[in-house]
């Protein structure tokens, strides 16, 4: 009996079939497994074709439109806070003149007067400060009411 284990083991081997977790498989031939690389490589390099091909593509998209919008941005942002209206009704500007009844400051679109009545505050920082503490050249923001298009100034802040 062991000689026909012996027997039946070299046949085995020089079979192409493999005993495989319980399983009798047979070994593909020489021939199969080389059309099988072939396959695999040709698969593998279509994959890379199509993928490198893909790549190039978005990312001379991404640039191209990257670059589109930022000349459009560049070109054609309107002014978003030109047609917003000043609900605090401030005025900001540099000092150009002050008495007891008005100040008159030069903002970015010409000097403006307003009158001034004996109730306004004046601060600084925390202090609070007169009317006649207010200096020529001081940088100030004037916070008023509207009233039939008239501002009446109700506080003045000095910037520190």
């Amino acid at each position: 009996m062991a000689d026909q284990n012996t027997s039946e083991n070299s046949s085995n081997k020089d079979d192409s079939s493999v005993l495989s977790g319980g399983l009798l498989t047979r070994k593909p031939s020489q021939k199969k497994q080389k059309n099988l690389v072939k396959i695999f490589l040709i698969v593998l390099i279509i994959a890379g074709v199509v993928g490198g091909s893909y790549y190039l593509g978005y990312k001379s998209g991404y640039s191209k439109g990257k670059e589109d919008g930022v000349a459009s941005a560049k070109t054609n942002v309107p002014n978003l806070l030109e047609n917003i209206p000043n609900i605090f009704n401030s005025v900001s500007g540099m000092v150009e003149d002050v008495s007891s009844t008005s100040i008159t400051i030069k903002t970015d679109s010409g000097n403006k007067t307003l009158e001034l009545s004996e109730s306004i505050k004046v601060n600084k920082g925390d202090q609070e400060l007169s009317i006649i503490e207010i200096q020529k050249g001081s940088e100030v923001i004037i916070y008023s009411t509207k009233k039939d298009n008239i501002l009446t100034p109700t506080r003045i802040v000095i910037k520190e």
